[in-house]
C-alpha cells in the first residue's frame, strides 16, 4: 500500500505509474475532476512557495492549501482502494494475494 505523505508520493503514483493500473486510473479520474493547476502543482512538486507563486500565480496560502487538499483527498483514495480491494478478497474463495490479503488459515489450505 502506498503511504502518501508528500506531493512527491503522489508524483510517483500520477507520473511514474509506480502503481497498479487500477489505482492509477483512479488517481488520474481525480485529477480529471479537478482544475489543471492540481495536476501542474504535482508535476512541479519540487517548487517551493515562492516559485510556485510566480509560476502558477496564485497566492502561497492557496498554494499551501491546495498542495494539502491533493495530499490528502489521494491518500484518502489510496486508503479507500486498498479497503475496497482487501474486502473484495476476503469475499471471494481460494484466493491469494500476498499484498492486501493474510489468511489465517494457511496451514489448512495447503
Amino acid at each position: 500500500m502506498e503511504n502518501i505523505k508528500t506531493l512527491e508520493d503522489v508524483y510517483k503514483i500520477l507520473f511514474l505509474e509506480q502503481c497498479n493500473n487500477e489505482l492509477l486510473s483512479v488517481v488520474k479520474m481525480y485529477f480529471i475532476a479537478h482544475d489543471p493547476i492540481y495536476k501542474r502543482i504535482v508535476k512541479f512538486y519540487y517548487y517551493d512557495v515562492r516559485a510556485a507563486k510566480c509560476s502558477f500565480n496564485i497566492s502561497a496560502t492557496e498554494y499551501q492549501g491546495i498542495c494539502y487538499k491533493i495530499r490528502t483527498d489521494v491518500a484518502g483514495l489510496v486508503r479507500d482502494y486498498y479497503t475496497n480491494r482487501a474486502n473484495t478478497i476476503k469475499e471471494s474463495k481460494n484466493v491469494s494475494d500476498f499484498l492486501t490479503y493474510k489468511s489465517n488459515n494457511i496451514k489448512k489450505q495447503y
